[in-house]
């Protein structure tokens, strides 16, 4: 709740936007959202949830009317994101598991790592929500026309906490001795592709576009092409492919997922 009050806050002080009494262009030098996001295909851990985006626009200043900046998609509360669509990778981490390594640690990261993804989907011992952090540019050259369409060219990643290693005699403990309850399964995007829109205003005319901002201004759709690498992917810091036979990779290396998002925002 306060993160999503912090946006609402943002939002309407962004609403004072940079105006041309010309011709009234309206165009933020904040990008500030708020989105609830779906995949819809892909098999690489799926994820469902919210996540807040902020950038600058520093297009203003080249050119008044575009959008063309930098900006960041951020979850920090990993009960805003889901993560219980990993049953679709299950048969392959089973199959392709390298249970014995050379030393007791990675054996045990094994072992946990092939539990986790077979415990049953109403067992939530394990995986309980995710991260996401990601970077990128951001481009509009109508971001009053044409529904405000805006492309946005993003790398990142997204990281799955994996709880159940309290108290375990080999995984419970870091490297300082101090108790932990989860390990990180991380997974970094090679790339996501997503367009943006403002659906509520595709259809309106130059002259009916207000001094200020509606708030058909402030709602997004968009629709995202993502590229999830279990490649690059680490588990508790050590790289996947340790873990896994070349197989696994060979089939689900590099994937791809589609989704949509819909936001409360302004750019």
């Amino acid at each position: 709740m306060k993160s999503l009050a912090t946006i609402l806050s943002l939002v309407l002080f962004s609403n004072f936007s940079y105006s041309q009494d010309s011709n009234h262009v309206i165009v933020s030098p904040l990008y500030v959202a708020y989105n609830i996001s779906g995949t819809t295909m892909g098999d690489v851990l799926p994820t469902y949830g919210g996540h807040v985006s902020l950038g600058l626009n520093p297009g203003v200043l080249i050119k008044k009317g575009i959008v063309l900046g930098v900006f960041f998609d951020l979850r920090w509360l990993k009960n805003l994101g889901s993560s219980n669509e990993y049953g679709k990778i299950t048969n392959a981490i089973n199959t392709h598991i390298i249970k014995n390594h050379d030393n007791e640690l990675d054996s045990a990261r094994s072992a946990f790592l092939q539990t986790a993804f077979s415990h049953t989907k109403n067992d939530k011992k394990y995986f309980l929500g995710s991260y996401l952090g990601n970077w990128g540019i951001m481009f509009s050259p109508y971001p009053d026309r044409y529904g405000g369409l805006m492309l946005q060219v993003k790398r990142g990643s997204r990281e799955f906490p994996i709880y159940g290693v309290y108290g375990d005699s080999i995984l419970g403990d870091d490297s300082n001795g101090n108790s932990i309850e989860w390990l990180n399964f991380k997974i970094p995007n090679n790339i996501e592709i997503q367009l943006t829109s403002k659906p509520l205003t595709f259809f309106k005319q130059r002259k009916e576009i207000p001094k200020y901002p509606s708030w058909r201004d402030n709602f997004f759709v968009s629709f995202f092409y993502r590229q999830p690498s279990l490649k690059r992917a680490e588990f508790d810091n050590q790289p996947l492919s340790k873990f896994l036979k070349p197989a696994f990779f060979e089939q689900y290396g590099t994937s791809h997922q589609f989704g949509f998002k819909v936001s409360f925002g302004i750019y």
